[in-house]
């Protein structure tokens, strides 16, 4: 049984005090509890069924309680008696006081709850109790307190640094100087430590004078809701801090650079601050596409051209809104450029977007053409072997017949054969051969042929 001893203190005759006793199977088999009897009389129990049956390892409260009839001390005890040869019994300990004595109120732990607290944070808890005769000694009854924390006997302060997680019960017990006692089933909860609170907002863009200005401050970490203000500095001329959403907006009036410090607080009172700079400039010339044409391209032939843009504020951000570009082809969106080798012949139609860094757009309708290969003209021609004597031919072409001509080849045409690819289309061409010797003497021309370049 626990405890070995009851004492109940001072206790006003005609009055009653109870106290829990704990019976408990500490065997291997299950015992039966026949009765129990309290010896000397104004002592008794209550709420211990006849016969009790506990298994190994079960337990069970019952209420001791004294009733004194008469003044001055009671010592008595409490026997159980069970199914077996063996007992146990308990000391039972009062004084009984006349109705106009000072009684000593019943020992009562009043702490009903502790805080919860946050793995590797300080934490303090104190225990409570009222009656009985001071000075209290507290202890644990059963279950244990957290990691890391301990109960100081003579204050009733939990308090240490938790080392873990988790929810931890347990029952705190309170003896008075007279031996009395009261217990209070407990738990406390620790709470993982919360991620640290920081600002994630590094920059913020820039703003145009008399235009509409928005930006947002983003935090994480911490315990929400955060709440948004100015640790140093200020922000340009007509922009204000939203303190619950973090947004910064308003219309700035004024052209310069402000820097401000930004600082979040969250709901444990948490802060954490981030340097920021806005700068606003002078309102620019509105964004227009100045590109109105796009040159042709040829089928399998690298093509290259620029769209340019002018007014806003630069960088400019290119793309396509509407359309398509020609097979093969793309923009480069930081530059406008638009390249790579056609695959496709035909007319692509589509709109080009530029925005600039604030955000301002501007499009124009242009289109690309990608025509067939050019195939330039040329003239073939072949004619029979001269004697063996001949070292080599030049060739001659007139643009008329029976005109002035014109020798095609630099050097010597060793074989029977001549490509002209200086012809043009819609002309006729009229060529002679002569043959050349080994004393670099021409023979008279041969037979004079003409053909139609279409």
């Amino acid at each position: 049984m626990n405890p070995s001893a009851v004492h109940f203190g001072s206790t006003t005759i005609g009055s009653t005090v109870q106290q829990f006793v704990r019976l408990t199977n500490v065997g291997g088999s299950s015992v039966t509890v026949t009765g129990a009897e309290a010896t000397e009389s104004g002592f008794g129990t209550s709420g211990l069924p006849s016969p009790l049956i506990l298994a190994a390892g079960e337990t069970h409260d019952f209420q001791v309680y004294f009733s004194p009839g008469t003044t001055g001390s009671a010592v008595g005890s409490l026997s159980i008696a069970t199914g077996s040869s063996s007992s146990c019994e308990v000391s039972l300990l009062g004084e009984g006081i006349p109705a106009t004595a000072s009684a000593v109120a019943p020992l009562t732990i009043t702490t009903t709850s502790l805080p919860n607290g946050t793995q590797n944070a300080v934490y303090n808890g104190a225990l409570a109790a009222t009656g009985g005769q001071g000075p209290y000694s507290w202890s644990l009854s059963s279950g244990g307190l957290p990691a890391g924390l301990t109960l100081a006997p003579t204050t009733g302060v939990i308090s240490g640094t938790p080392t873990r997680t988790g929810t931890r019960k347990f029952t705190v017990r309170v003896t008075d100087a007279n031996g009395q006692r009261a217990t209070q089933a407990l738990s406390i909860t620790i709470g993982a430590a919360p991620v640290p609170l920081t600002i994630t907002t590094t920059s913020l863009p820039n703003g145009t004078q008399n235009a509409a200005y928005n930006g947002t401050l983003a935090a994480a970490g911490g315990q929400i809701p955060y709440s948004w203000s100015l640790s140093a500095g200020s922000l340009p001329t007509g922009l204000t801090l939203a303190a619950t959403t973090g947004v910064i907006s308003g219309t700035p009036t004024v052209t310069g650079t402000s820097n401000f410090i930004a600082r979040v607080t969250d709901a444990n009172g948490q802060s954490a601050t981030q340097g920021l700079t806005i700068i606003i400039n002078s309102a620019s010339a509105p964004l227009v596409v100045i590109t109105t044409s796009l040159p042709d391209g040829v089928r399998n032939s690298a093509y290259s051209a620029a769209l340019i843009a002018n007014g806003g504020e630069a960088p400019y951000t290119w793309s396509i809104s509407a359309g398509a570009l020609p097979s093969g082809l793309q923009l480069t969106r930081n530059t406008g450029v638009l390249s790579g080798v056609p695959t496709v012949t035909g007319t692509s139609n589509f709109t080009i977007r530029v925005t600039d860094s604030n955000g301002q757009t501007a499009t124009k309708a242009l289109s690309i053409t990608i025509n067939p290969p050019i195939i330039n003209p040329s003239v073939s021609l072949a004619w029979d072997a001269s004697l063996s004597t001949v070292i080599g031919y030049n060739v001659y072409r007139w643009s008329a017949a029976g005109g002035s001509y014109t020798k095609m080849n630099s050097a010597l045409v060793v074989g029977t054969s001549y490509t002209d690819s200086t012809v043009v289309a819609g002309q006729t061409y009229y060529y002679a051969v002569r043959s050349v010797n080994s004393a670099n003497a021409e023979s008279p021309s041969s037979n004079e042929v003409s053909t139609d370049i279409f």
